[in-house]
């Protein structure tokens, strides 16, 4: 389960994926990073487990919201 996986973790995922596409939706972000992890379809617990990162990479200063894309920092 993805709940398994630390927030960390998950919010490493959601970077590299990033880093990757230069900046995407919050929907697209969680899909890939879902898929980065290696689950193939977003249930109601991925989007939100990978929606919790992306909040707290955005609290910790590491990603940024504009324009409703969701950027890396810096």
């Amino acid at each position: 389960a993805i709940t398994a996986i630390c927030i960390q973790e998950r919010l490493a995922a959601v970077i590299a994926v990033i880093k990757l596409q230069l900046g995407m939706s919050q929907e697209d972000l969680i899909r890939e990073s879902a898929k980065a992890l290696g689950f193939t379809r977003t249930t109601p617990a991925i989007l939100s487990a990978v929606g919790d990162a992306i909040d707290f990479g955005i609290s910790i200063g590491k990603l940024k919201e504009e324009n409703g894309r969701i950027n890396l920092v810096g």
